[in-house]
């Protein structure tokens, strides 16, 4: 037997390049899934859209304040209806409105779903600011000073939307879970993208029901730019479960083939071949134009569902969970070994 190489000081072993090997108990789960279910997943779509909503009608005030007048209103009626649909999931899921209320009690900046509660809270009562001046906006004074008080308070509820966007994927990320801790930016990434791509979506239909060819034009663009990013996102994330070992064959998990099929067809391959037929329709593409906003909005909701769906059945393979946590943990132990090297006495 050749004697064993040794190790560069300069040089780490490539991490976990064989799988998991160790101990687990009887096969058991080594963590719990989340209680989360339907009402989360209408959420994490419905939250992402109303924030992404609210960062568009930002956008658009800033670029074009005049001709964009009707598109920020709807994008302001639309983060509205989210918001107060969001947090009427969010009290369903906790079961008693007491659990919202303890939640604002204590600000904890380690703690996503704590940042996750008042990052909500605020997007609330900034939309809310926003919708009662275009509710009330109109030439007298009291309308004014609604109008007033609602570009005032446009910039905050935009950061507060991109907050609603992203917020829910570090969440996720930072749980135990092997499906999502092993795929923490490009998860990010996915739910940010695919907000954008729902809210433009959203508006576009609302601007070809108009009859406002060039916005939902403009419109389309960032839905389709938004779903190619969201499509690299998920190939990314896809990838990144290889490389860590916590990715299901396809034919062995219908969870993992769900995920797939939504991230990379229904809200990603599909949406993008549609936007392309119609951009060479030109304006007879209205209705493909439409038909492509909705497979992006049904897309994206199937996405954030079989997200959660996966993720939680990846908490039932002990040796993925073990094999993300050694992983996460293998500088630190090649540390640990290189001091006991050092300070190991000499004979």
């Amino acid at each position: 037997m050749s004697p064993a190489q040794p190790r560069s000081p300069g040089r780490e072993p490539e991490p976990l390049a064989r799988p998991y090997t160790g101990g687990t108990y009887y096969d058991r789960p080594a963590v719990k899934r989340s209680p989360w279910g339907r009402e989360v997943a209408a959420y994490l779509f419905v939250s992402g859209l109303a924030g992404a909503a609210q960062v568009l009608a930002a956008v658009a005030r800033a670029v074009n304040p005049e001709g964009s007048r009707g598109l920020v209103r709807r994008a302001r009626f639309i983060a509205t209806a989210g918001a107060a649909t969001g947090a009427g999931l969010l009290v369903l899921d906790l079961r008693t409105k007491r659990r919202w209320y303890n939640m604002l009690r204590i600000f904890r900046p380690t703690s996503p779903m704590s940042i996750g509660t008042y990052v909500l809270s605020s997007f609330g009562f900034f939309t809310g600011l926003t919708f009662l001046g275009e509710l009330f906006g109109g030439r007298r004074l009291m309308g004014r000073a609604a109008a007033r008080a609602a570009d005032l308070a446009q910039v905050p509820a935009a950061l507060a939307g991109a907050g609603m966007a992203t917020y829910t994927a570090a969440l996720f990320s930072s749980t135990s879970t092997p499906g999502w801790a092993a795929v923490p930016e490009p998860l990010g990434v996915q739910f940010a993208t695919s907000a954008v791509a729902s809210a433009a979506a959203a508006l576009s239909i609302a601007e070809h029901a108009r009859g406002d060819a060039a916005q939902a034009r403009a419109l389309d663009a960032v839905a389709a730019t938004a779903t190619a990013a969201h499509l690299a996102a998920s190939v990314a994330a896809d990838a990144r479960r290889k490389s860590t070992g916590v990715s299901e064959p396809r034919a062995e998990s219908p969870a993992a083939a769900s995920r797939d099929l939504a991230d990379f067809v229904i809200a990603g391959v599909l949406p993008l071949a549609l936007y392309g037929c119609a951009r060479l329709l030109g304006s007879r593409s209205r209705d493909l134009s439409m038909i492509a906003a909705g497979a992006v909005l049904a897309g994206n909701y199937l996405s954030r569902m079989t997200t959660l769906h996966s993720g939680n059945r990846s908490a039932d393979h002990p040796r993925d969970y073990f094999r993300l946590a050694r992983r996460r943990n293998l500088p630190a132990l090649h540390s640990a070994d290189r001091a006991r090297t050092t300070l190991q006495p000499m004979r």
